[in-house]
């Protein structure tokens, strides 16, 4: 057998699809290394990038980087091979390209049906989730199935939220927006809300201060064995509007965890559960 791996394909590939280029030079153990390290920096700039500004642009470099070296190990790895005895079936076309593409229909039937990240570009949750942070979102029996933008497959949800629950959901007023928010009333709750303090079936939830920056003062607020942290502003940019919420069967009244800063039920009203997309993990 006289085949041996082309440098520029090889080197090409490596521009293009790390772990595949290393599968067509017969380097699974690298492949492998490729793969982990391109999920790490990913994972960590993910991370990295609602903290620290300048850990998450060295991850950003090495995502830049990573395909870079890849090519030119490829390249020199396929310049010096030697023609092997056998050709593993991984190295052939058939393997270096349905690999990647049986992976591609894995993770997106997965981010269909079962978990997606979601990155969360505003501060209405802060300081459960800062703004800019990546959450994981729970979606099996939901009844949203389809990765959002891409394609949508809906069926009533067999399964239905908790009050408590962190929930990502189409927003009744543009569907092609997704929020994130918390429930706080569930079907058949009544909701008041005095002066920013928030009362449900007549139990106010208890507010206990845990600390304070130069703009917030943070507490942890209790309803009954339910216990999360939320965010008053010291100089609101508006005030909580007071009011009383019946909520109705198979809907849901939600709240950012940044009381003074988000936009959520007590100014358009209720989630349909037809609009849930999942449940943060």
């Amino acid at each position: 057998m006289n085949w041996k791996p082309n440098p520029w394909i090889a080197g090409t590939l490596g521009l293009l699809l790390q772990w595949p280029a290393m599968l067509y030079v017969i380097r699974p153990l690298a492949a492998f290394a490729y793969l982990a390290a391109g999920l790490a920096l990913g994972v960590f700039g993910m991370w990295a990038a609602p903290r620290t500004a300048s850990v998450a642009t060295c991850a950003a470099v090495g995502l830049v980087a990573l395909p870079v070296i890849c090519a030119i190990h490829a390249f020199l790895l396929a310049r010096r091979a030697t023609a092997p005895a056998a050709r593993p079936w991984y190295s052939r076309w058939y393997g270096v390209l349905g690999l990647p593409l049986a992976a591609f229909v894995l993770v997106t039937t997965v981010h269909s049906i079962i978990v997606e990240p979601f990155r969360i570009p505003s501060s209405a949750m802060y300081p459960t989730v800062p703004s800019g942070s990546f959450v994981l979102v729970e979606k099996f029996g939901f009844g949203y199935y389809g990765r959002h933008s891409l394609f949508v497959f809906r069926q009533p949800p067999s399964r239905l939220p908790d009050r408590g629950d962190m929930i990502v959901f189409e927003y009744p007023r543009d569907p092609d927006q997704l929020y994130l928010k918390r429930v706080i009333g569930v079907p058949g709750d009544r909701i008041e809300l005095r002066n920013g303090d928030l009362v449900i079936n007549g139990q106010p939830a208890e507010l206990r201060l845990i600390s304070e920056t130069v703009d917030h003062r943070i507490y942890e607020e209790f309803i009954g064995d339910l216990r999360y942290s939320i965010a008053r502003t010291k100089r609101p940019f508006h005030a909580s509007p007071p009011g009383t919420w019946q909520v109705p069967d198979g809907k849901y009244f939600v709240l950012g965890d940044n009381r003074d800063n988000s936009e959520d039920s007590r100014y358009w009203g209720f989630v349909p559960a037809g609009n849930l997309v999942g449940r943060v993990w």
